[in-house]
């Protein structure tokens, strides 16, 4: 009889249902665990062969000639599936949760550019940028860069804050940072982070023999997140308070 060799609509829905539950866990656990290119070809072979037992036990009601994939019982080819299924989910959900989270990711690349381009604005001057519309603008510029001690510090001493008596010597400043490094250890939930700059400095001090060096510096910064972005609330020697 018909019932007796092929499934019952219930029992080829559930099938089905299977299979293509195998066969998307077994993409997104791909996907999820970021898999070499060499684990694909097996990947898609097993795929296959669950989408080959979706035409067999599902799709095809009228079996004719059997193949090779026929001659295995239906039920026992249900139980591989499903199996399959499963660990396909278990991997998925796996490796979900041992990815790693942003804190994980490394440090955020818009901290580590705010402290790049505030470094840059701060140590970069001339003689030219102290008298008094020049200083205003430059204020005027670098000043939403800052806040706390930094920012106070930057409204009394103008370009003092980079490099001492540059005012009061008529000294030029450029700058090229080299590398940043964050601190392990974060405050305030993460809003306020300590870093490591490395920049080599160029500095020209007309009254200084000889009046032009070129220096590497070291310097900690502290940034504090306001709003949606960083800005640099102090700036201290190496060695200094740690």
């Amino acid at each position: 009889m018909t019932a007796a060799t092929s499934a019952s609509t219930p029992t080829r829905a559930a099938r089905g249902v299977i299979c293509l539950a195998a066969v998307a866990g077994i993409v997104s656990a791909l996907v999820v665990l970021g898999a070499p290119t060499w684990v694909w070809p097996p990947a898609v072979a097993v795929a296959l062969g669950v989408l080959a037992h979706l035409w067999t036990g599902v799709v095809r009601r009228h079996p004719s000639d059997q193949g090779p994939i026929d001659r295995v019982p239906v039920h026992r080819r249900d139980a591989v599936v499903a199996a399959v299924a499963l660990v396909a989910l278990a991997t998925t959900l796996a490796g979900a949760s041992l990815r790693p989270t942003r804190d994980d990711a490394g440090p955020d690349p818009t901290l580590l550019g705010a402290a790049r381009s505030t470094m840059t604005a701060l140590f970069d001057f001339g003689p030219a940028d102290f008298a008094a519309d020049p200083a205003t603008r430059r204020a005027a510029r670098i000043t939403p860069l800052l806040t706390g001690r930094l920012l106070a510090d930057y409204r009394s001493q103008g370009p003092n804050v980079a490099l001492a008596s540059a005012v009061e010597t008529g000294a030029s400043s450029s700058i090229a940072v080299t590398g940043v490094g964050v601190a392990p250890a974060a405050t305030t939930g993460g809003q306020t982070m300590r870093l490591l700059v490395f920049a080599t400095q160029t500095i020209d001090i007309p009254t200084a023999s000889p009046s032009r060096a070129t220096v590497p510096i070291a310097r900690w910064v502290v940034m504090r997140r306001v709003g949606d972005g960083w800005r640099m609330a102090d700036l201290y020697p190496v060695g200094v308070d740690g």
